[in-house]
């Protein structure tokens, strides 16, 4: 094979293990965003009390998970675009 063929071979194969990690990355953050959403709805349709204190905390773990969750992500990214 000719050296440019090479090249362009090498080329593709790096974007295309760069597309399959920014995919991977994706699809685990998608997936602990779903589990989080689903817990913070299950809590609530189990504890459906109205007491004032019950609804604060659950209102303030929801923000607490959203912000992990953000974190995470940059992370990820971050991590992603140093390598």
């Amino acid at each position: 094979m000719r050296p440019e063929w090479q090249q362009l071979v090498q080329r593709l194969e790096r974007r295309l293990i760069r597309t399959v990690d920014v995919i991977s990355i994706l699809v685990t953050d998608a997936v602990l965003l779903g589990v989080g959403y689903l817990v913070i709805r299950g809590a609530e349709a189990l504890s459906g009390s109205g007491n004032q204190f019950f609804d604060a905390a659950r209102v303030v773990s929801a923000g607490l998970f959203l912000l992990l969750y953000l974190v995470m992500v940059a992370y990820d990214f971050w991590d992603f675009l140093r390598r």
